[in-house]
């Protein structure tokens, strides 16, 4: 603004002074959140220089300190610039914030894991499969949400900006971790690398783990068990370094008992998202002559289920058969093997997609005369919550059956 203009509406200013005692009263723990425009934004950042002078505020009772203006002021930048994003990009509404949630969890607990969560033992971290899949679950969980929390307050602090977006948790299995993070000193671009690495994450995860199976459940143990993880360097020390500064607190030990109660029934129902165990592999078979296996024409009218025959073509194509099914917890298909009562013909062959945002197929071309073929997606297999199969012959008629459908997965078996 010019000087001449600044004279003209001199006569029209009027000072405002807060009250320095009043807000330091203000509980500064409680967070909202609040969906803002972009001229709101832009006003409250514009009127936040003024509140940055020490002469905007007045005192009865003591001196006002520029250094605390300057944190306060500096806060509120930080959140204006960092966190603040278009609401449309939330998927998710939040009844209550994280920190409401753990003040109640540590109002709850009473020294046993129950009074937390009431699906969570009381006794011993694991002396069963399922007890061992649940807290491997329950760690993967926690550790996971507090990473991704930290690396987003991290980012902002380095950057005054959100590298790549994040909502303080990452899904496991549907569920997530409810976490608060601390841990802020140690942020500098070499721990954000650190905390960036998901196999020294899982290196760092597994050693926990190792440390917690057969032992009662104590907060000391939990403790004790990542302070017994020895690195000499490396990203696993960094990362060992910040979840360790976290157990001495309440917030992180209910944090992890409730996250050991959500994962314990998923862990009894046979569900295992555990990156620490080896593969159990198993298979499960469709025999379509008894049944339709809980699949569907897709797209409709493009296959038809006989009792006695199986999976043959719909209406809609003479030449293919096409069915999906998409009742089934997200798991791991390591291959499938597909009988058919009748070889196909034409040049053109079986095909197993991953109903994903892409569409992305695993086509075999099949031998003419073959009435039993395989397709492998190796030891590790790849995760998918529902699948499709088509059998396509390219303009030939079809007039035969997918008799069966075999799957090979990998750990959790959906089948049973």
């Amino acid at each position: 603004m010019q000087s001449k203009q600044l004279t003209e509406y001199k006569r029209h200013w009027k000072g405002v002074v807060l009250d320095y005692d009043y807000l330091l009263l203000q509980d500064d723990s409680i967070e909202y959140m609040v969906c803002l425009t972009e001229l709101e934004l832009q006003i409250l950042l514009a009127i936040l220089l003024p509140a940055q002078w020490k002469t905007r505020y007045y005192s009865d009772t003591q001196e006002v300190s520029q250094d605390v203006i300057d944190a306060w002021v500096d806060g509120i930048y930080l959140e204006l610039m960092g966190y603040c994003m278009p609401c449309d990009n939330f998927s998710i509404s939040i009844d209550v914030s994280y920190e409401q949630i753990i003040g109640t969890l540590i109002n709850q607990y009473d020294g046993t894991p129950s009074s937390v969560n009431p699906n969570a033992p009381d006794d011993y971290f694991s002396d069963s499969s399922e007890r061992e899949r649940a807290l491997c679950m329950a760690l993967n969980a926690y550790v996971r949400s507090y990473v991704s929390a930290w690396l987003r307050h991290a980012q902002i602090i380095l950057a005054l900006g959100l590298i790549g977006l994040f909502f303080g948790a990452v899904p496991v299995l549907g569920w997530v971790a409810v976490v608060l993070i601390g841990g802020l000193a140690y942020v500098t671009q070499t721990y954000v690398d650190a905390l960036s690495d998901d196999d020294a994450i899982d290196t760092v995860l597994c050693c926990w783990l190792d440390g917690l199976i057969g032992e009662p459940i104590s907060r000391v143990n939990w403790a004790s068990a990542l302070a017994s993880c020895q690195y000499e360097g490396g990203h696993e020390y960094l990362i060992q370094q910040v979840l360790a500064s976290e157990t001495a607190y309440d917030k992180q030990w209910v944090s992890f008992l409730d996250a050991l109660g959500n994962a314990f029934p998923i862990a009894q129902a046979g569900v295992s998202d555990c990156p620490c165990e080896e593969c159990e592999y198993w298979d499960y078979t469709f025999n379509f002559t008894v049944g339709d296996g809980g699949f569907s024409p897709s797209p409709a009218n493009r296959a038809a289920w006989q009792n006695g025959l199986g999976w043959g073509r719909g209406s809609a194509l003479p030449y293919t058969v096409q069915i999906q099914s998409d009742d089934y917890n997200e798991f791991k298909i390591t291959a499938i093997e597909v009988t058919v009562s009748t070889a196909l013909t034409g040049r053109r062959y079986g095909q197993f997609r991953v109903p994903d945002v892409n569409g992305v197929a695993y086509d075999i071309v099949v031998d003419p005369g073959v009435t039993t073929w395989r397709i492998e997606f190796g030891e590790a297999g790849i995760t998918l919550e529902s699948f499709w199969f088509g059998l396509d012959t390219y303009n030939t008629t079809y007039d035969g059956y997918i008799t069966a459908l075999k799957i090979e997965g990998c750990n959790y078996n959906p089948f049973i």
